[in-house]
């Protein structure tokens, strides 16, 4: 009897052994799909940060003051567009170098002027220009 009842243990034993290993599998295989998603999310809130500071441009009308700010702090980075009344066709700015002061100039930017600002994202999602239209 004495035999027989070590050998129930030791069945007992292997068999809570193997359920403790296999609940080890299954949390270990939850806790990587959670990661996973928990990542990509995080690439998607960290894509949408990068663009936070063009962002609040969409739909946005700014004053021409506003337009040359955002063109002196931006132009570098991305290309900053401007459509005014005299110029349809419009000037695109690469980098800070503007002079919008010369009023006999078909790109001047009136300082009271309302833009209508809007962005043109690329395949991936990404800023690559800002459109301020004037109104």
């Amino acid at each position: 009897m004495d035999n027989s009842l070590k050998g129930l243990i030791l069945a007992a034993g292997v068999i809570i052994t193997c359920i403790v290993v296999g609940l080890g599998f299954f949390i270990s295989r939850e806790a990587k799909n959670a990661s996973d998603t928990g990542t990509n999310q995080l690439s998607a809130m960290s894509s949408q940060f990068n663009n936070v500071e063009y962002t609040m441009y969409n739909g946005l009308k700014v004053t021409g003051s506003e337009v040359v700010n955002v063109i002196k702090s931006h132009a570098g980075k991305i290309q900053v567009s401007v459509i005014t009344k005299a110029n349809t066709a419009g000037k695109t700015y690469i980098s800070k170098d503007i002079s919008p002061y010369n009023i006999s100039d078909e790109n001047y930017i009136n300082p009271s002027a309302l833009f209508l600002g809007q962005l043109i994202r690329n395949s991936n999602e990404e800023v690559t220009e800002i459109v301020f239209t004037q109104q």
